[in-house]
């Protein structure tokens, strides 16, 4: 018998601590898990994470995940798991990250096509000897299809491979007694949902013999794992699940734990482990204590000079533009929550055309969702202005929903006009006919299709809706949004941020105007063998995506306009959008610096000059000049007469057709 302890946390976003208890925070996170290993420090515990840390947050939206790197690193952390969170920038800034951490990465299921190797600065296994334990371990990262389909810009070259059968085949691998490893116990690092945790743990319980996962932000320990210590009970084991993903009887053990979120929890695991009549290493018992770091947790000393460094970078990028507008943008209070305004505009047309891959037809922001209550003159726009506009940390959600659910959402969002109230819909893909002067409840007129046909809303038919998560919990009045869990496409722990939208966005106009600059520039006085030799040297040096791009804009002679206004104005079509959020996870182009270099520029909007125009890059390349399009439509009273109703429903049209016979016969 020998015993081998293990410490687990996964899906960290927030370094600073927050309000409520367990207030958690890195700093006093990094005393509490030290403090723990010291405890047991002869026994040598291995501290593992199961994925999500460069994002979502809003110092992640600024920094693209790079603050996260030192703070990880100054974990004792043994091995960590990849999650889909961690992909939100793109794969080459992804592995920027993982190379300036300390400790080793997972993702064993999910390999370039060419090589079936993981993503550069990624391994598919770890193999520990232990010699406390006497163990010697192997470590897996599995992950689910369901959300690697939910990223945008998911590197076409990675292909997922059945974690089960991963799972079955890497554990052969490993433990093959004639094999060079001849691991004695295989430890899956998962980010994936609870059910399929537990079906992982079923299907491969000769295989894999302790799984500590990530992705759900709850609390979980499965049933043959004995909980102790004061802070969770096998009572409250169920309570943020929602349901009991054991529930249908199993013949053998399955260890899985699930360690809470952000900071605030991590899980203390205690092994006994037997060696079984065939040989082989299995638990005979395990403990699991949950362990909260609340306010009585003392700070770490070095922890916090990191956070603190953490802040002072986050409150200098806020001040770097990385846009620019050529309108004001509306965001004042009184004008987004009682009519539509370009900044509205904007933000829903992002939303819908993130989701655009997943089939999304609407999208439907709100008013209280832009918070800066001004109008951003004609100029540069910064990540702190994002910031303000967009402080919220729910993010984009995809649903399922019927034309009479949107219908109903719509009707309740202008319910309380003239009230300046949050719920006033600012909306992409849809136009919106109401009367102000009608009962709430009978304001809308007519919901259409826009631009393509304009045609009515069927209420019979399913559509599918981008929206905040906020507003699919029915609050604000949207009950009509609070579908069900088999009508949520994206939910809130795959979704984005709208201010992290706003970064990927001006991002990739960066990006591919830095390249189109560089490939088609409009000075006479350069020759074609100089114009030929610059192109063939951004080919040569390009990256793959980036290689095509050029290619593509030599072929085309660039049909985007040359002005800056007009290229404004294109940079805001579903074009020029969808182009911006493939470009933005692809890592910059050779011909721009990679931001971290940009950082160390005082003036970092003065790079890039231009041959014969004085303006920034920001104006050159990231500007934007959104309209009002007509998308919420006030009938005026003179329309009243032209039957513009709502949609019948079937049974509406039925009851109709039987009171005309009824006429009729009275008749």
């Amino acid at each position: 018998m020998t015993t081998l302890e293990l410490v687990h946390f996964n899906d960290v976003y927030h370094v600073s601590p927050n309000k409520d208890e367990p207030v958690g925070g890195a700093s006093r996170f990094s005393t509490a898990i030290k403090s723990c290993i010291k405890e047991d420090e002869d026994l040598n515990p291995l501290v593992m994470f199961s994925g999500d840390v460069f994002n979502p947050s809003l110092e992640g939206s600024i920094t693209r995940g790079s603050h996260m790197s030192d703070v990880m690193s100054n974990l004792p952390i043994t091995v960590a798991c990849l999650g889909n969170h961690d992909f939100d920038f793109g794969l080459p800034q992804l592995q920027r990250n993982l190379a300036a951490t300390n400790f080793p990465w997972l993702m064993s299921n999910v390999l370039f096509e060419d090589t079936n190797e993981p993503p550069v600065q990624s391994l598919r296994y770890l193999v520990i000897d232990h010699p406390e334990s006497g163990l010697k371990l192997g470590v897996l990262g599995l992950v689910e299809k369901e959300w690697i389909e939910t990223i945008p810009s998911f590197p076409p070259e990675l292909v997922y491979h059945d974690f089960v059968q991963t799972a079955k085949d890497l554990s052969a691998e490993l433990r093959d007694p004639e094999g060079p490893h001849k691991v004695d116990f295989i430890v899956a690092l998962t980010h994936m949902r609870v059910p399929n945790d537990i079906k992982l743990g079923r299907e491969c319980s000769d295989d894999v013999d302790i799984i500590l996962g990530g992705h759900d932000h709850f609390y979980y320990v499965s049933n043959h794992v004995d909980i102790v210590g004061e802070k969770w009970t096998r009572e409250h084991n169920l309570d943020d699940v929602g349901f009991d993903p054991e529930e249908e009887p199993f013949d053998k053990p399955v260890w899985v734990i699930k360690s809470g979120t952000d900071f605030r929890e991590f899980s203390v695991l205690k092994l006994e482990i037997d060696t079984d009549e065939d040989g082989r290493k299995k638990i005979k018992s395990m403990t699991a204590e949950r362990r909260t770091v609340d306010s009585s947790v003392e700070p770490d000393e070095e922890m916090d000079v990191i956070v603190e460094k953490v802040a002072e970078l986050v409150s200098e990028k806020t001040k770097r533009a990385i846009g620019y507008t050529t309108v004001p943008l509306d965001g004042r209070s009184f004008a987004v929550r009682t009519e539509e305004t370009n900044l509205g505009n904007l933000t829903a047309d992002l939303m819908l055309l993130s989701y655009r891959y997943l089939g999304a037809d609407f999208a439907l922001c709100v008013g209280g969702t832009i918070r800066n209550d001004s109008i951003i003159d004609v100029g540069p726009i910064t990540i702190g202005d994002i910031m303000n506009i967009f402080p919220f940390t729910d993010p984009c959600v995809l649903i399922k929903v019927t034309g009479r659910q949107l219908w109903d959402a719509l009707e309740n969002s202008v319910s309380e006009y003239p009230k300046q109230e949050g719920r006033f819909p600012q909306l992409a893909g849809l136009r919106l006919e109401w009367d102000p002067t009608k009962p709430p409840g009978q304001r809308v007129k007519n919901a259409r299709y826009m631009p393509e046909n304009m045609a009515p809303l069927d209420l019979d038919e399913e559509y599918s809706l981008v929206t905040r998560h906020y507003l699919t919990g029915g609050y604000d009045g949207f009950t009509s949004l609070n579908v069900p869990a088999s009508k949520i496409v994206v939910d809130e722990e795959n979704g984005l941020l709208i201010s992290t939208l706003y970064r990927k966005f001006f991002l990739g106009l960066k990006y591919l105007n830095a390249v189109r600059e560089n490939l088609v520039k409009p000075v006479a006085a350069k020759i074609a063998r100089e114009k030929k030799k610059r192109i063939d040297q951004l080919v040569a040096s390009a990256a793959s995506h980036w290689r095509k791009v050029t290619q593509d804009i030599q072929a085309s002679r660039d049909h985007e306009p040359e002005d800056i206004e007009g290229r404004a104005e294109f940079h805001v079509t579903e074009e020029g959008v969808l182009q911006a959020f493939e470009d933005s996870s692809q890592g910059h182009p050779n011909c721009i610096s990679p931001e971290e270099d940009e950082d160390k520029v005082s003036e970092p909007e003065e790079m890039y000059k231009h041959e014969e125009e004085d303006t920034s890059w920001v104006k050159r390349w990231a500007s934007i000049g959104p309209v009002i399009q007509g998308r919420i439509y006030r009938v005026p009273a003179d329309e009243e007469d032209e039957e513009v109703k709502e949609p019948e429903t079937e049974e509406a049209e039925t009851e109709a057709a039987e009171t005309e016979v009824e006429e009729k016969e009275e008749e």
